[in-house]
């Protein structure tokens, strides 16, 4: 019995690490560098978001991890880039966030991978909440402008919508972002992407104002997206959720914890 229930965590830890690491090879945007090794998967392209650059994967021995830490960094120092380090459950050694943080990683967050099996029941709903599918370019222009109000540059450009808008064409029901309205008031956002395989849908990027918090907004979008995952054919939904903020509430919902996201960042132009 043991041995079952610790093959189950296992198999959904795999699962849920598919949000970092599950990705379509068709959908790389423009300028983007990737490099995908069995021991290391990171990439990077050209944006003052440091999470447009990230370490996805790095599976190494204790003996090599510092050589190889020094060529990630060495990688990214090179091309002038601020990034994030996401220490997945695949990561290794078992020490990595602590070597990262040695080297002068700030820790940016502190998340988990939660997976449910749907349906999922029990989400508060906002009857008031418009939710409109954002497809068209002034929905995308509008999604991606919320989404990125609180970076220092949120200047949304022909080619950021355009960059969308390709991606839908490509994973058509199976990708989505949402606006949700109060009146005319935008007051949140949600995206999702289903897993290559089918079995399950990442949720993401989703935000609610400050002063709209609390009533049940996240919860409604978080059904949203599961019906329509389960009307797909979906089994399960994943999200990385932080601890400080969506965490608490999913696990009141019937999610479960599988494993521990830390995320350490790298700003250009500090030390470290």
């Amino acid at each position: 019995m043991g041995e079952t229930v610790r093959t189950m965590e296992v198999d959904l830890a795999r699962l849920a690490e598919g949000i970092l690491l599950d990705y379509d090879p068709r959908d790389m945007p423009p300028g983007i560098e990737l490099v995908e090794r069995d021991d290391l998967v990171l990439w990077t392209r050209p944006s003052k978001i440091f999470w447009m650059s990230s370490v996805r994967l790095a599976r190494w021995t204790a003996a090599e991890a510092e050589a190889r830490i020094d060529e990630a960094l060495a990688f990214f120092r090179e091309r002038g880039r601020s990034f994030v380090w996401e220490v997945g459950p695949s990561s290794a050694p078992a020490d990595l966030a602590d070597r990262l943080r040695r080297r002068g990683l700030e820790v940016e967050s502190d998340t988990r991978l939660l997976v449910a099996r749907l349906p999922v029941a029990g989400l508060r709903q906002v009857a008031d909440l418009r939710i409109v599918d954002a497809r068209t370019v002034d929905d995308v222009t509008a999604y991606l402008r919320f989404a990125r109000r609180e970076w220092e540059d949120p200047e949304i450009g022909d080619a950021d919508v355009a960059e969308r808008m390709r991606s839908f064409t490509l994973y058509g029901e199976r990708m989505g972002n949402v606006l949700g309205y109060l009146g005319a008031e935008l007051v949140a956002n949600a995206a999702w992407r289903d897993s290559t395989d089918g079995r399950a849908v990442y949720l993401s990027g989703a935000g609610t104002l400050p002063e709209h918090r609390g009533k049940g907004i996240y919860q409604t979008l978080v059904g949203y997206r599961l019906e329509r995952a389960a009307e797909r054919g979906c089994s399960y939904a994943v999200i990385q959720a932080r601890a400080d903020t969506s965490l608490p509430i999913l696990l009141r919902r019937g999610f479960v914890e599988v494993a521990q996201v830390p995320v350490l960042m790298h700003l250009e132009g500090r030390p470290g």
